[in-house]
């Protein structure tokens, strides 16, 4: 009669565990899909005549960061700006960064909490000429997806991962311990 009061007991502990494990993956799960819909796309355009930069930036839905902080590190300090800004209506700001500062450029745009960083890469050989040929040449952009440093394949692999983790933890703990009198 005690062994089946025992069983009883461990179904009910095995249906609370599976209840918890269900209601912490509506937990993690819920928060994440939100998150995602918060990514920050970071464009630039160099003017080749007048070596003007011209950064753009929006949420990934489209809508522009207008009004937005920006923060440019000259290669030769990271810690405090070279130049601080606001974007325009249309989420730019333009600057002409000091060409001899040779090496990365960071230009970080914030606002309400989202934003981006990229990289520049510049140096002497990027100097307008007399002669240059008035043109905006896109350039390739070194910007994450989600505006946080991670791809949405990394955030789903990096998601599962902690929800396996938990999941593991969970069982080991509900496990029925043998040996014991």
């Amino acid at each position: 009669m005690r062994s089946s009061k025992r069983e009883k007991t461990h179904g009910d502990s095995t249906l609370n565990m599976k209840r918890f494990v269900l209601f912490f993956l509506l937990l993690v799960i819920l928060p994440t899909s939100s998150a995602a819909a918060h990514g920050v796309e970071i464009a630039y355009t160099i003017d080749s005549a007048s070596g003007v930069i011209t950064v753009r930036a929006a949420f990934d839905s489209g809508e522009v960061l207008s009004e937005a902080q920006v923060a440019i590190f000259a290669p030769t300090d990271l810690i405090n700006p070279w130049m601080t800004g606001v974007t325009d209506a249309d989420g730019a700001f333009s600057f002409t960064p000091d060409y001899t500062i040779e090496g990365v450029w960071d230009v970080q745009i914030r606002k309400a909490g989202h934003g981006g960083l990229i990289h520049l890469t510049l140096d002497a050989s990027m100097i307008p000429s007399a002669n240059s040929v008035v043109s905006a040449a896109p350039v390739s952009v070194d910007t994450p997806a989600l505006g946080n440093g991670f791809t949405p394949l990394q955030v789903i692999i990096m998601s599962a991962s902690v929800i396996w983790g938990f999941i593991g933890t969970a069982l080991y703990f509900s496990r029925r311990k043998t040996g014991t009198t």
